[in-house]
């Protein structure tokens, strides 16, 4: 069975964990406790970075074919 967060499109998925970022980072930065959210917050940041990376990573993907326009055997 899919999880909530799994059924997201991801670029929600994104938009939803920098909220969540900027909502654990005030409670960080404002609270007596902050400490505690410290690992939340660390967690949520390696989820967007690895979603982001996807993107980098087919930026790069297009760059090389734009380079080598080599045509591919169909």
């Amino acid at each position: 069975m899919m999880g909530v967060y799994e059924a997201l499109p991801r670029n929600t998925k994104i938009r939803e964990l920098e909220r969540a970022l900027d909502y654990i980072g005030s409670m960080v930065e404002l609270r007596v406790d902050g400490d505690n959210y410290l690992g939340l917050y660390e967690t949520l940041d390696a989820e967007l970075e690895s979603l982001k990376n996807v993107d980098k990573t087919r930026e790069k993907i297009r760059q090389r074919l734009a380079r080598n326009t080599m045509p591919l055997a169909a």
